[in-house]
């Protein structure tokens, strides 16, 4: 799983795929089971980059002329929220689906610091990105160790959440990462 706190750029780059060869006897370790998901899940974002390409797939509608909008931005406890009405599906670069349910709440992290945007930073225009940013989910508990009194806890789901980015300027075409997929010119 890529690091919560950002996407690795490495694991946008082309390599071969390798899959299980299964049969009978095979002792099946959570590497395989790992390989498994793996493989699925990189062939789906090769396809997603190559034929798909990046941006919006659908929803995140926003007009400046509109008095109730599907996305919105609030100061909360000096923080900025963005808040999304109707949610919608976007592709980042490398692949990765962003799915953002209807009525998510989200903190707007500044890219320049990584932490959550003060209503008291001076810039007066930002622009919003989405980036991907899975994060481990749902503890059970692990039969890992029977001879221990002691229980132990593992994560048991992976949660493929995203982050709300946002930046001074508007990044040139070219120089959009793969950590980012943009929400609209300008949500001021």
């Amino acid at each position: 799983m890529p690091n919560c706190n950002g996407n690795n750029k490495e694991n946008c780059k082309l390599h071969l795929f390798q899959r299980n060869h299964y049969f009978y006897g095979k002792l099946m370790t959570v590497r395989d089971f790992e390989d498994e998901q793996s493989y699925m899940n990189e062939k789906r974002f090769l396809i997603n980059r190559f034929i798909h390409g990046t941006g919006i797939v659908c929803g995140f509608n926003y007009d400046k002329n509109r008095s109730e909008n599907y996305i919105t931005i609030k100061k909360v406890n000096n923080n900025i929220e963005i808040h999304f009405k109707d949610g919608g599906v976007a592709l980042d670069c490398c692949g990765h689906e962003i799915v953002v349910p209807e009525g998510t709440v989200k903190t707007v992290i500044s890219e320049k610091n990584n932490a959550p945007l003060n209503v008291n930073d001076s810039i007066t225009e930002k622009y919003f990105y989405l980036r991907y940013k899975p994060c481990f989910g749902e503890m059970v508990a692990a039969a890992s160790n029977p001879s221990s009194c002691e229980e132990k806890c593992c994560h048991n789901r992976i949660v493929e959440d995203f982050e709300v980015i946002a930046l001074n300027e508007p990044p040139d075409t070219a120089e959009i990462t793969c950590e980012f997929v943009k929400i609209r010119e300008s949500l001021s």
